[in-house]
């Protein structure tokens, strides 16, 4: 994932929103010209602009200042399931649902962290199932490789729901996943990734 810079979040952040640069202006009371040249990296918005704009989009100011903080479409997120079917259905929904972002299925833990080693993934739904220990193995290995991942366990039942809080997961969906439980977990992800997603 590229460093997403301020430009291109303001630009992001506004056609989501489905505003010209003439009405974005207008709330900040400035001129077209000037989002124009936020967008374009010719100028930088000091930080009253920024604590506005934060405002305007509902997300913290760190989104903007913060280089690292990805923008909508940046964001990776993984789904490990060794069942087929139940993976591919799980792509499917999570895409449905997080339209703008990129959603990668995995049958097994190794390939998943191989993929997680060459991107920045934000959000990885891991069947805490997965050959007996190998979920709960594989949340912590992706939590060392990125301590700000967010983890959404997938269960038949409850039953494990007691290690996956001592792992201090993002969130525990007893399966099937839906597009309801879906927008619902989405909620409750650590920042900045649940203010960007819920934009979406």
């Amino acid at each position: 994932m590229n460093n997403a810079s301020i430009g291109k979040k303001i630009k992001n952040l506004r056609l989501k929103k489905g505003y010209t640069q003439n009405e974005l202006a207008k709330l900040l009371f400035v001129t077209a010209r000037c989002i124009g040249n936020w967008e374009a990296e010719r100028r930088k918005p000091d930080i009253s602009a920024l604590s506005l704009l934060s405002k305007i989009f509902s997300v913290d100011v760190d989104y903007f200042i913060n280089p690292t903080v990805p923008v909508l479409s940046d964001i990776e997120i993984i789904i490990v399931d060794d069942e087929k079917h139940i993976l591919n259905n799980c792509v499917q929904l999570v895409a449905d649902v997080l339209t703008s972002t990129h959603v990668s299925g995995f049958e097994n833990g190794d390939l998943a962290y191989t993929y997680a080693q060459k991107n920045i993934v934000s959000v990885a739904f891991i069947d805490i199932e997965l050959s007996g220990e190998e979920g709960l193995s594989l949340a912590r290995k992706l939590i060392s490789l990125s301590p700000r991942i967010n983890i959404i366990f997938l269960a038949s039942s409850e039953e494990y729901a007691a290690k996956a809080l001592g792992l201090y997961c993002s969130g525990y969906v007893v399966k099937p996943l839906s597009k309801k439980k879906i927008k619902e977990q989405i909620e409750h992800l650590r920042f900045p990734v649940a203010n960007i997603l819920l934009q979406g």
